[in-house]
């Protein structure tokens, strides 16, 4: 049994970090779980609009954390089948 979250426990956490990682240039990045909602629900949008649909088997390949969470999140809200591919080459 879990405990209920309420409407000012559930505006704290979508403003709780969900991830912390540094870029290419090592600088130190970040993103809330209400931004990373929003550009799971936009970049879902996108796919479903060229054509994806429950059960397709998909490929992520990203090499930026953040976009590779956002990808999982996405293919997630739609029921993608997907496969994490690490990106190679230069």
């Amino acid at each position: 049994t879990g405990i209920p979250l309420g409407p000012s426990l559930l505006a704290i956490s979508c403003l709780a970090l969900a991830m912390v990682w540094s870029d290419s240039r090592g600088e130190q990045k970040a993103m809330t779980f209400a931004e990373l909602a929003a550009a799971a629900h936009e970049r879902a949008e996108n796919w479903r609009s060229q054509g994806a649909e429950v059960q397709q088997c998909i490929a992520i390949v990203e090499s930026d954390p953040q976009d590779l969470a956002v990808s999982i999140m996405a293919a997630a809200k739609i029921g993608l089948i997907f496969s994490i591919v690490p990106p190679t080459g230069s």
